[in-house]
């Protein structure tokens, strides 16, 4: 079958819809702004109010290292700044020659007013649900900060101006991690060393950040404020939404709209079809092989008969349920 066609046949099934509902709770911006104030020191100490006002929202579009096809990011008015989810999901990377990189959710943010001058981030978060996928997570996302990186050429700065380069971040958050890895973050990014103490080469190294949040299974088994038992909670397969919706306004301060309940409810029906396909599917394939292991044990029995000569107990077993039991046991098959 044509891998174009195969590929969409299987983006329209209920896990594709499932994932792209994730997506979009994660872009809301009450979410955002509670990943952003644990994973970026430069929101650490602003409300969640006030980062929610930082946040930009941003159009999808091309991203080449060097100009040639353009690549424009649209700053949002203020109408598109107040919505409640980033309109830049799913946006495409593409570079001639090369293949596509589809980010989950990609934007900037301004960094909270105060005495230092406003810094502009460029900012990445992933739902990576397979934590095992063929190859290592890690090179990937350096990858991706590299591809962030080298995209802001002839948009950000230009070969006579490296100072203007911004800082990116790339989040991905782990639903399915090992139990040895689970409630725990990883950091990987640029660290300064000398082999003498050269402290007057002080120079801004720290221009890309790369984190991994490993969710527990259990919610509870996270701190109780916590960003992973909030992303915990909210990804859940086994809460409701009702419960969902009511542990983020009493444990961290969500104000829950229509537009939000929306999606969790969706989120949460989609989960609810998926794991109940995936049960008959289990249940079905566990009497497929349940009879196929039958069948063979019966072959077994019928060579061992017919090769002993124990004509008379071969059609008895044939006829007789019991009495072939009783012969499989003793011959332990």
């Amino acid at each position: 079958m044509d891998s174009h066609l195969t590929t969409s046949i299987k983006d329209a099934g209920p896990d594709a819809r499932y994932d792209q509902k994730v997506k979009e709770i994660l872009s809301n911006k009450q979410v955002l702004a509670r990943i952003l104030k644990t994973c970026i020191p430069e929101f650490k100490h602003a409300s969640i109010k006030k980062i929610i006002s930082c946040i930009e929202d941003v159009k999808t579009g091309i991203v080449p290292i060097r100009p040639g096809k353009s690549n424009e990011f649209i700053n949002s008015d203020a109408a598109a700044a107040s919505a409640p989810r980033i309109t830049g999901v799913d946006r495409i990377d593409h570079i001639e020659n090369e293949g596509e990189i589809r980010f989950d959710i990609y934007f900037h943010a301004f960094t909270p007013p105060g005495r230092r001058k406003r810094v502009k981030l460029i900012i990445n978060v992933e739902a990576q649900n397979n934590f095992y996928p063929g190859y290592e997570l890690v090179p990937r996302g350096i990858y991706y900060l590299a591809r962030m990186l080298s995209s802001q050429m002839d948009r950000e700065f230009t070969p006579v101006n490296y100072n203007a380069i911004k800082k990116v971040y790339s989040i991905w958050i782990c639903p399915n991690g090992p139990k040895k890895l689970q409630n725990e973050m990883i950091q990987y990014s640029f660290q300064r060393n000398t082999l003498r103490d050269s402290t007057d080469f002080q120079q801004r190294y720290d221009l890309a950040d790369l984190k991994f949040i490993i969710l527990p299974k259990d919610p509870n088994t996270a701190e109780e404020t916590s960003l992973h038992r909030m992303l915990a909670i909210l990804l859940s397969g086994d809460l409701s939404a009702d419960e969902k919706l009511k542990l983020l306004q009493t444990k961290f301060g969500f104000a829950t709209n229509g537009h939000f309940e929306k999606e969790v409810n969706a989120m949460c029906n989609l989960s609810v079809g998926i794991r109940t396909n995936a049960m008959k599917e289990g249940q079905r394939d566990g009497w497929q092989k349940g009879q196929r292991d039958a069948e063979s044990k019966i072959i077994k029995l019928i060579a061992y008969l017919n090769d002993a000569g124990r004509s008379e107990d071969l059609n008895r077993a044939l006829t007789d349920s019991v009495f072939r039991k009783e012969l499989m046991k003793e011959l332990n098959l």
